[in-house]
């Protein structure tokens, strides 16, 4: 979450916070590159055409650790198969998007729906305040029993291309923890040819690197950068990325002490 805070912690779900969770869905947006050119995310989430990782073990699991550059965060997909012949992009569109936004009824267990369209492809975003409802709708694997924390807002979205194939999808968890909040977002491909090789996230400063081993024996690396706003300095935000078959995970720990972080760390499901 590159230069951009949060709102402030709210002490229930408002149409300030729904406006927020969906402003991030939209700077968290991933788009294709190729090999030649990179494309600048507002959110700070890059996607690349990259192959080769460090594996580390977890149970059941193969899971990748980030890599360092200079002013990026990278964490590589192990199983990401580069094709012979060129993606196709069915997400280039020269349309202005269009959306519309639904509220939830007495049967439903999202709050707020919406549905975007670019053209020849639509996203349709679901909102909802507790993530036992959100997780009995979405397709994606559950990461936690219960959030560390107080969770604010929960959502998924899924991309739709013009023949009515979902092409992938994302959640995103706000989770307001003592005086601070922590931001993850979870990212599936269910098409390998929809895949991506890495993702990364811009940062300034990268450092402290260290590594945690979780209650279920998982090792994950921690990386700091100071974090401004223009040219206010926000603080410490730690980052903690891996991938596994399809998956990508990007957590975002805002001025969060090592001992806050293990716990957040500890209630994943792996």
């Amino acid at each position: 979450m590159k230069n951009n805070n949060v709102e402030t912690l709210l002490s229930a779900v408002d149409e300030k916070y729904i406006a927020e969770t969906l402003e991030f869905k939209n700077r968290s947006k991933v788009l294709p590159l190729t090999a030649n050119l990179g494309v600048k995310i507002a959110a700070g989430v890059l996607a690349f055409i990259a192959i080769g990782a460090i594996t580390v073990y977890a149970t059941g699991k193969i899971m990748s650790k980030p890599e360092i550059e200079e002013h990026e965060i990278i964490i590589r997909n192990l199983d990401y198969e580069e094709l012979n012949t060129q993606r196709y992009d069915w997400r280039e569109t020269t349309d202005d998007p269009v959306s519309e936004e639904v509220e939830g009824g007495e049967n439903d267990k999202w709050f707020l729906k919406k549905t975007t369209y670019y053209g020849n492809y639509k996203t349709i975003n679901y909102v909802y305040d507790d993530y036992d409802k959100a997780m009995s709708e979405c397709p994606m694997d559950r990461w936690f029993e219960s959030h560390p924390g107080e969770l604010k807002s929960f959502s998924w979205r899924m991309e739709v291309d013009d023949n009515d194939t979902i092409r992938s999808y994302d959640a995103t968890a706000i989770v307001a923890y003592e005086d601070t909040e922590y931001v993850y977002a979870e990212y599936y491909f269910p098409n390998k040819e929809d895949d991506y090789g890495s993702f990364g996230v811009e940062v300034n400063d990268p450092h402290n690197e260290r590594t945690y081993t979780n209650a279920n024996g998982t090792e994950y690396v921690i990386i700091d950068d100071d974090e401004y706003w223009g040219d206010t300095y926000m603080g410490v935000y730690s980052y903690v990325m891996f991938s596994y078959d399809n998956y990508y995970g990007i957590f975002t720990f805002e001025n969060m002490t090592d001992e806050q972080i293990h716990e957040v760390l500890d209630a994943l499901v792996f």
